[in-house]
């Protein structure tokens, strides 16, 4: 239970961040 919660926070970190670069490299263009 406690693995599949942190993958979850980790796929949600992912997630986040991956936000975070697309909307820099579309400010960037």
């Amino acid at each position: 239970m406690r693995d599949r919660e942190l993958l979850f926070l980790d796929e949600a970190q992912i997630a986040a961040r991956s936000r975070e670069l697309a909307a820099a490299v579309w400010q960037r263009v």
